[in-house]
């Protein structure tokens, strides 16, 4: 099965890069106390010192506001919110690559996640430079999700492939591609035979009741496809 390849496009970076930190073990209270805010899934990575202090932050904005906890909208500002700062991640070059497509599937998620969500603003749409990087690394992902899989635990190829195939915006797939990309999750991941247990795994991470029943969707259809 191939995924659709397009030509990758080379390009200034959007912003000045990024200098990371990255945690030691023992980490500062403060992260603690952020990181016991994160789904199980995020938390693990973020023990693990796989990621960075700053996308731990980015996770835990993006936890509040989906959890509720934090009610005010997204910034009308697109450099003030918490998907620009995502996005710098997404494009800094030097931030190691499993940490870049985390941000770029916790932003493709909070994008379906507020279209979803009544009285919210409609996400702002990516064009020029930022739209090219955004679509040069979400390509990135869907040719190497196998790839992924070897990063990190099956739960998560779960989540980040149900993020995709269900997205709407500008990450939109053709149908080809996402039945491709159904099928390999099929075929790599046992949990995907029960929806339980499927479930089970999407829990571990971002998650909300409107885009759960869309999972559903795209699982019921792919599981007539690939039983």
């Amino acid at each position: 099965m191939a995924i659709k390849r397009r030509q990758t496009t080379k390009l200034e970076p959007i912003t000045p890069e990024l200098i990371l930190q990255y945690p030691k073990q023992s980490f500062p209270l403060e992260i603690s106390s952020l990181t016991d805010k994160l789904p199980d899934g995020f938390r693990e990575l973020a023990v693990s010192c796989k990621i960075s202090i700053q996308t731990i932050k980015l996770l835990h904005q993006v936890a509040l506001r989906v959890t509720g906890e934090r009610l005010e909208a997204l910034p009308h500002v697109w450099g003030r919110s918490e998907q620009f700062e995502l996005m710098r991640v997404v494009a800094t070059a030097s931030v190691p690559k499993l940490e870049r497509q985390v941000c770029l599937l916790v932003l493709i998620f909070e994008r379906s996640w507020l279209a979803t969500t009544p009285d919210s603003v409609a996400p702002r749409r990516m064009y020029g430079r930022v739209g090219q990087v955004f679509r040069d690394r979400l390509r990135e992902v869907t040719q190497n999700m196998a790839e992924l899989g070897t990063d990190v635990d099956s739960d998560f190829m779960i989540w980040a492939t149900m993020v995709i195939v269900t997205a709407t915006d500008e990450s939109k797939l053709g149908e080809e591609e996402r039945k491709e990309l159904m099928a390999l999750l099929f075929m790599l991941c046992p949990q995907m035979k029960s929806w339980d247990t499927a479930m089970g795994s999407l829990r571990k991470y971002y998650w909300s009741q409107a885009l759960m029943t869309q999972w559903h969707s795209e699982w019921l259809a792919a599981r007539s496809c690939n039983i």
